[in-house]
């Protein structure tokens, strides 16, 4: 969670804003004015169980939230099923 949240910072760095999909990380958006990426590779949009990150800009907790869903990837959830967002 940590890397990948740089790695949306590093964007914003360039771009003034944080990307308004992960996706952009890889890929140059049309509104992008000094997109210096790839910042990410495909397989770090995912989780270590293969899951999607939970991703919102503008957040409700910053410029971006974004959100590990644990182990089942499904909003809420206790013990390895338990959210965590990089506001946390």
């Amino acid at each position: 969670l940590t890397t990948l949240s740089q790695k949306i910072e590093n964007y914003a760095l360039d771009n003034g804003a944080p990307p308004q999909q992960l996706q952009d990380l890889m890929v140059k958006p049309a509104n992008a004015r000094n997109w210096q990426g790839p910042y990410a590779k495909e397989s770090e949009l995912h989780d270590p169980w293969g899951h999607e990150f939970g991703y919102k800009a503008p957040g409700d907790h910053g410029a971006f939230d974004l959100i590990f869903y644990g182990q089942d990837g499904k909003p809420g959830g206790d013990g390895y099923s338990a959210d965590v967002g990089n506001w946390q």
